[in-house]
């Protein structure tokens, strides 16, 4: 579990510093918009905390580890609207393309992800 758990909060610097270079808000504000608005956390230390001790819910991983696979595709949908009402919150993040926020946190070009979560829709 310590090797999944360092994989994953390096997972979560990265998808930080990726928001925060998208944005240009500050690190700390980046890593909070993740843990609370993107997976529904209290707070970054709740959502370490629930990785370290092996507690995250399988939608969270599947969102760490996200590729194209049904699975994550699922916790996705599952998720979507609870991350697009958290990010309506999100005052730094009104000028930006809700999809290419997401893209960028996930880490794919805007277009791909389009293409995931849209198959019928080409751009």
């Amino acid at each position: 579990m310590p090797e999944e758990k360092s994989q994953y909060e390096k997972i979560l610097k990265r998808q930080a510093r990726r928001l925060a270079n998208f944005t240009e808000c500050k690190l700390n504000q980046a890593q909070r918009t993740i843990a609370i608005d993107f997976y529904g956390y209290k707070s970054l230390k709740d959502l370490k905390l629930s990785l370290e001790n092996g507690l995250a819910a399988t939608d969270t991983i599947k969102l760490l580890e996200f590729d194209e696979s049904y699975e994550c595709l699922i916790s996705l949908q599952r998720n979507w609207e609870n991350i697009n009402a958290a990010f309506d919150e999100v005052d730094y993040l009104a000028c930006f393309d809700r999809i290419e926020v997401i893209a960028c946190i996930l880490n794919m070009k805007p277009s791909e992800f389009e293409n995931i979560i849209n198959p019928s829709k080409k751009r």
